[in-house]
């Protein structure tokens, strides 16, 4: 009975299909023997012969070559990766360059600059022109400076080539100081500038600092410009003036997470003035800079390396007793007082006198005992 009913419906039109509709069947290859990936289905040779095109069945997806537009996340990106490469190769501009397909051109071309500037010996000069013409056609220190390997390529020419070739690096950055300083890359090419360069020679520096003079000072990278300024430059009249305009603020700077790194560099480095400007803010309330998290190292730094440290010793040592205890208690302050120990035997012995003298304990309940 079976077999009726199957040779009936073998029979049936519906069931029939013309076969001129049909496309002629190829002779079928499983996926990992063309190179495709695994658990996609069986693919038609001659379909993919002529159309050149990989056809994705319903339950897998499949795609042609490396340059298909249906590739995954991570193929895509080793693709782009490839085609840049590739155009980098055909670039006459790079050929010389380039020695690993490993690394995205910027960095090829740094670290090639980088071999070129170190090269010793006879070939130095030519290694060391070459990396300059390179460094010299437009948009290439922008494009390394605020890259990780471009920037060291950048501060190392900057090191090695001469005093004119320096400056026409520097003046690349002309107009984007302020935003090559908030780069964690690039701000180490802009300290180097300040380190190799005269205030003359890069004078549009300090120029555009000053347009955000307390922005950048209080910037976890701005903090270390002006440390460098100061370092390199403090005598300056540029420097100085740019120094001065931040101190008429340097209430908010003392207080400030990076702001008062610039305040301890003024009084390592500034002038005298400077210095004794920020001695007058902190006798105006020592206590309260004296507990303060940042500020209580502005105090230290003052008792430590200012002309008019005694300024502060005597304030200290006016203390009532009670509150020089206070201060030896405080989780900041005791810094402070180690510091005024260590300014003369005279104040050690003073600052010792006046704790024993004072009617509260040094330490608080709980807190672990430590000596002034």
């Amino acid at each position: 009975f079976g077999s009726q009913v199957l040779a009936e419906q073998l029979s049936s039109n519906t069931l029939q299909q013309p076969m001129a509709a049909m496309k002629p069947m190829g002779a079928l290859q499983p996926m990992a023997m063309l190179g495709m990936p695994q658990g996609a289905q069986f693919l038609h040779t001659s379909n993919f012969a002529a159309s050149d095109q990989w056809a994705p069945s319903s339950e897998a997806q499949c795609w042609p070559s490396e340059d298909s537009a249906v590739l995954p996340h991570s193929d895509k990106s080793a693709t782009r990766r490839r085609r840049r490469q590739r155009a980098v190769q055909q670039d006459h501009r790079f050929r010389p360059l380039l020695n690993s397909g490993s690394f995205t051109p910027n960095s090829v071309l740094a670290h090639n600059l980088i071999e070129l500037l170190s090269s010793e010996g006879q070939n130095a000069s030519t290694s060391i022109a070459a990396a300059v013409d390179i460094l010299r056609e437009q948009g290439v220190v922008r494009r390394l400076a605020f890259q990780p390997a471009g920037c060291r390529a950048v501060q190392k020419a900057l090191e090695v080539v001469d005093r004119k070739a320096a400056v026409q690096i520097a003046c690349c950055f002309q107009g984007i100081v302020s935003e090559a300083i908030k780069s964690p890359h690039a701000n180490y090419v802009v300290q180097k500038i300040i380190q190799e360069l005269s205030s003359e020679e890069v004078s549009f520096v300090v120029e555009e600092i000053s347009e955000v003079s307390l922005d950048l000072a209080c910037h976890e990278y701005g903090c270390r410009i002006y440390c460098r300024l100061l370092e390199n430059a403090a005598g300056d009249a540029p420097t100085s003036r740019l120094v001065d305009e931040l101190l008429l603020k340097s209430d908010q700077l003392v207080q400030r997470h990076y702001g008062h790194y610039v305040v301890e560099a003024i009084l390592e480095h500034g002038l005298p003035s400077q210095q004794r400007l920020v001695v007058e803010l902190l006798c105006k309330d020592m206590c309260a800079y004296s507990r303060s998290c940042h500020s209580a190292h502005v105090v230290e730094k003052a008792l430590e390396s200012s002309d008019d440290r005694q300024l502060l010793v005597a304030k200290l040592l006016a203390l009532p007793a009670d509150e020089l205890a206070a201060l030896a208690r405080g989780k900041y302050s005791p810094i402070v007082l180690r510091a005024l120990q260590r300014v003369s035997q005279e104040a050690a012995e003073k600052t010792q006198e006046l704790l024993c003298s004072s009617s509260q304990p040094l330490h608080s309940r709980g807190q672990t005992r430590r000596h002034a």
